[in-house]
């Protein structure tokens, strides 16, 4: 035997009168290899240990297909070709070393386990530390893989991250319905466990579930899942939900304040912009057999102040924290005098609003409710706009309302010069918005989201171009009218025509159309120009048209 080659690694030799047996500790594996080919044909029986890992870890991958490729580490060949037995496997990556954990066995097979779960994933063993990534490949291995990644680790082992995702929806949706009765349904899909409990959790005890995982949902998925069950707590019915593009909110709302309260939240949040749409009916009136409202307190007072400047500062009573909240939304004023009180009239909410709105018309004038009756005092910019303001209370509570509205002085103007223009009259005005307005309108120019009342950004110079044109005609009223083609629920389409309008106005008054002007109107899918057929049809019918009048 030649020493030439082992003596820097003190082998220990036993001699037999049959055999030598040589006991090596090699350095490497590389070495390991060829040290074992020469021994063996020189009759000897050679043991070499493996050389010793100092990070010993192992991992094992699969890839979409099935395929699994290990890497890492095997403590011995045993062990690798036992890894390399499933003819799915790729061993190519794993190495052989001494040093493996406690617990390297059970892991991997618990390991491999998961993994027969997944469509794709990846588990990883370092000391006693394991992680697991991937996805799902049905709602029953989600589910499996969920339980088995707590209560199937064998003991001794950390599980530092578990990240599995649920298999991925086609079109994710969720739906959050309440009934008569009170009770909510939650049905459709959720990301994981956590936001099921999260949801249970919002919706109440008696909430009923029917929710499968999946992923592909939005990422904000629960915090607006959690809002549309927050505001259909709002509803004595209705409905909550995601159709895999945006979100509706459509019911009843349980009382007038109620209804207002969505109606404030939905502008202050800017749900609109956010993907939302909104459609809330007006509350029945209470049936005869319900308990009698409470007691009306004939000192009940509220005002409403706006001066010169156009500020609005609202004082005295107000039944209900959301109505306060909605009338502060509408106005922009100042709400600090009033206090939420009970006592009002059945119709004090009703009323308030429509005072609000006719107030904020009017340049200068001052609202009020005392002793059981409603005034509007004020001063109109002119003779037409005195005229709605009056009509739209008249019509609102008969000869309930005191008014006092007088036209604001106009100076006498001066006598042109000779040479100046002749300004134009409102009905000019009016007319020089009308062609323009048309022809915006017939190139359909707003573009929004699909499924959504969001302006998408090459809007931007078409919507310039609107607030331009809306210039040349500072006095006329302007109706902002949505329209849908007939793709899916008529309801909901209504709730999205109106969202998308409101949406316009919004960027109207960003650039500096004042917003008494704008009307948003929605008509859904009832006033067809095309037919919805063809996708050029639909594509028509999906439009923005904007319209100018001397009134509203």
């Amino acid at each position: 035997m030649s020493t030439g080659t082992l003596k820097n690694y003190m082998p220990r030799v036993a001699f037999s009168f049959l055999s030598v047996t040589l006991l090596l500790v090699m350095p490497g594996q590389g070495f390991a290899q060829s040290a074992i080919g020469p021994a063996r044909t020189s009759g000897s029986i050679t043991v070499l240990d493996l050389p010793r890992v100092a990070d010993y870890w192992v991992s094992a991958t699969r890839q979409p297909g099935g395929k699994i490729v290990f890497d890492g580490y095997a403590p011995d060949e045993a062990t690798r070709t036992d890894f390399a037995n499933d003819p799915n496997a790729d061993v190519q990556w794993l190495q052989l070393g001494s040093g493996s954990p406690t617990h390297y066995h059970a892991a991997l097979e618990f390991g491999l386990t998961i993994l027969d779960q997944l469509e794709q994933g990846r588990f990883a063993l370092r000391d006693n530390v394991v992680t697991l990534t991937g996805s799902a490949s049905s709602q029953a291995d989600y589910v499996a893989v969920t339980d088995a990644r707590t209560e199937g680790l064998p003991q001794g082992l950390v599980l530092a991250r578990a990240e599995i995702l649920p298999p991925k929806a086609e079109a994710f949706q969720w739906t959050a319905t309440k009934s008569s009765d009170g009770a909510i349904a939650l049905t459709g899909m959720v990301p994981d466990a956590e936001a099921e409990q999260a949801l249970l959790r919002a919706s109440g005890a008696s909430t009923g579930s029917e929710l499968t995982y999946a992923s592909g949902g939005p990422d904000d998925f629960v915090t607006s899942a959690q809002l549309g069950v927050e505001l259909l707590k709002r509803l004595s019915e209705g409905k909550a939900s995601f159709d895999g593009t945006g979100w509706t909110l459509t019911g009843t709302g349980n009382s007038p304040a109620d209804k207002l309260a969505i109606e404030a939240e939905f502008t202050r949040r800017q749900l609109a912009a956010a993907g939302w749409s909104l459609a809330i009916a007006q509350t029945a009136a209470p049936a005869a057999s319900e308990p009698e409202a409470p007691a009306v307190d004939p000192n009940y007072a509220f005002s409403a102040t706006k001066d010169s400047s156009g500020e609005i500062i609202l004082s005295g009573q107000i039944p209900a924290d959301p109505a306060l909240r909605f009338f502060g939304a509408i106005t922009g004023g100042n709400t600090d005098a009033v206090s939420i009180t009970p006592g009002a009239p059945p119709d004090f909410i009703g009323r308030a609003e429509t005072g609000i709105r006719a107030l904020m018309q009017l340049p200068e004038g001052n609202l009020s409710f005392s002793q059981g009756t409603w005034s509007l005092t004020g001063t109109a910019s002119d003779e037409e706009t005195r005229d709605t303001v009056t009509a739209s209370l008249r019509t609102d509570a008969g000869d309930a309302w005191n008014l006092e509205i007088a036209l604001a002085a106009i100076p006498e103007p001066a006598a042109p010069a000779p040479s100046a223009p002749v300004p134009p009259t409102a009905a000019a005005d009016l007319a020089a918005c009308v062609a323009p307005l048309a022809d915006f309108s017939a190139r359909n120019a707003i573009l929004f989201r699909s499924g959504a009342a969001v302006i998408t950004p090459e809007s931007t110079p078409a919507l310039d171009e609107l607030a331009a044109d809306l210039s040349a005609c500072p006095d006329a009223i302007v109706h902002i009218e949505g329209h849908t083609d007939a793709d899916g629920d008529d309801q909901s389409n209504l709730a999205l025509s109106v969202a998308r309008a409101e949406a316009v106005v919004a960027a109207l008054v960003e650039r500096g159309v004042v917003p008494e002007r704008l009307y948003a109107l929605g008509y859904g899918e009832s006033s067809p120009i095309s037919d919805n057929d063809t996708p050029e049809g639909k594509r028509l019918n999906r439009r923005i048209v904007v319209k100018v009048s001397a009134e509203p």
